[in-house]
């Protein structure tokens, strides 16, 4: 049975410019993205949407990163990650949001 079927639609798996997006539709209409990747180096990512608020999940170096506290991990500004410190050469962070 081929894999692509009516039944797992419409969820889709593209690759572009080293992002790695699995997209699929979930309730109330908005468009869920898993694993967007984004490679260092860099002080700021943008996203390649704009997620909706309470969404975003940030991955770095595997381990969950937090938004809130005095402290933040990284601070969000429309479709604008800064990390507290810059990525470094290499460095993967991964984005699960919806939009």
């Amino acid at each position: 049975m081929p894999f692509w079927t009516e039944e797992f639609w419409p969820a889709a798996l593209l690759t572009m410019n080293e992002v790695l997006w699995v997209i699929s539709q979930s309730g109330g209409g908005s468009t869920a993205i898993s694993n967007e990747r984004h490679v260092g180096p860099g002080s700021s990512i943008t996203l390649n949407h704009t997620p909706i608020s309470g969404t975003l999940k940030a991955y770095r170096g595997g381990a969950r990163q937090d938004p809130g506290g005095s402290q933040p991990d990284y601070t969000l500004s429309g479709a604008t990650v800064t990390p507290l410190s810059p990525l470094l050469t290499n460095e993967v962070m991964l984005f699960d949001y919806n939009y």
